[in-house]
């Protein structure tokens, strides 16, 4: 731990070891080594240490299928400094399969970085943040002295970036494609790059992976293939969530395979119905434009379902409709 941040109530059976840089840590742990057996494991850790300039995040033991997306994956990034999207809508897994990608390819680059954007975080303020120490960054230091700084990093380096907000932050980090492979994950769809993954729900032919995965979070021994393609769309995350829900008990397979889930027992007061009307509410507050938000409220009244642009440029007689249509997904 760091000398600073030492925690003194720990169990007796713990020894506390204190470093002042992160320099010194590849020293300490090899003072560790107790035998030859265990000395390639820790030439492994030390290796990681200096290998990821970011914390590494935790690997997904249950990782299961995207075979031919990683495989696009590693073939896209074959060359040397490649700027590679990986987009899609929610939950299908894009944060997943590049963690995978890192995992499984890691001995090929000299240095990696792992940032993930959140809600409470901005990519300028994650970038300083992150590199404050290695970097040795004062307090006036901005995002183009980290952006320089990283670029004079040689060898073969990957950046991965998860979840990726505004083209604006794509524009600034793609200042580092000439000495890093970059693979970044978004939802949006405007970016302008050629080197682009669409990932896309499991489809039929890995409805095994579906099944799989659905079991792997759930044991049974039920044929679940129909409520894994039918009811849950072969959607990663819903299979996880009703997976989760299944293991809690706030629904049974029986429920599922009838398709009655109205007698679901939760702690939380509100009712679907509230959760749905907060939700619509806060992006309704976020839209800046009066127009828009006359949008959203009209397009509130059509059913879900697909329907043709011409359609819409009749119902609103509004030639713009298009345009306005695109502001308001990029409004999410």
């Amino acid at each position: 731990m760091k000398e600073k941040k030492v925690i003194n109530n720990l169990g007796k059976n713990i020894k506390i070891i204190t470093y002042k840089n992160h320099d010194d840590l590849p020293k300490l742990i090899e003072e560790l080594i107790p035998t030859n057996e265990t000395e390639k494991i820790v030439k492994k850790q030390i290796r990681d240490i200096d290998r990821y300039w970011t914390i590494k995040p935790s690997i997904n033991k249950n990782f299961i299928g995207r075979i031919d997306d990683l495989q696009k994956i590693d073939e896209m990034l074959q060359t040397n400094n490649v700027t590679l999207i990986v987009n899609g809508i929610g939950g299908v897994g894009k944060s997943e399969i590049v963690r995978k990608y890192m995992f499984l390819n890691e001995d090929k680059y000299e240095n990696i970085i792992f940032l993930e954007i959140s809600e409470k975080t901005t990519f300028e303020s994650l970038m300083i943040t992150s590199f404050k120490e290695k970097l040795e960054l004062d307090k006036d230091s901005n995002l183009d002295t980290v952006i320089k700084r990283l670029q004079n990093i040689r060898g073969k380096n990957l950046f991965i970036l998860d979840n990726l907000e505004s083209k604006e932050d794509f524009e600034k980090l793609k200042l580092l494609n000439h000495n890093f492979d970059l693979l970044i994950t978004t939802r949006l769809k405007n970016i302008d790059e050629k080197n682009q993954i669409n990932l896309e729900v499991l489809n039929d032919i890995d409805a095994g992976d579906a099944v799989e995965l659905f079991k792997s979070n759930y044991e049974t021994n039920e044929d679940v293939g129909s409520i894994v393609r039918e009811y849950l769309g072969n959607h990663p995350l819903f299979i996880k969530l009703t997976a989760s829900s299944l293991n809690n008990e706030f629904i049974t397979i029986e429920e599922l395979n009838k398709r009655e889930l109205k007698n679901i027992d939760i702690d939380d007061e509100k009712t679907f119905q509230e959760h749905l009307n907060d939700n619509f509410n806060r992006q309704y507050e976020s839209l800046k434009k009066e127009d828009l938000k006359v949008l959203l409220l009209m397009l509130s009244l059509f059913p879900s379902l697909e329907i043709d642009l011409s359609v819409f440029e009749k119902c609103f007689d509004d030639e713009n409709i298009k345009y306005k249509l695109i502001k308001l997904e990029k409004n999410a």
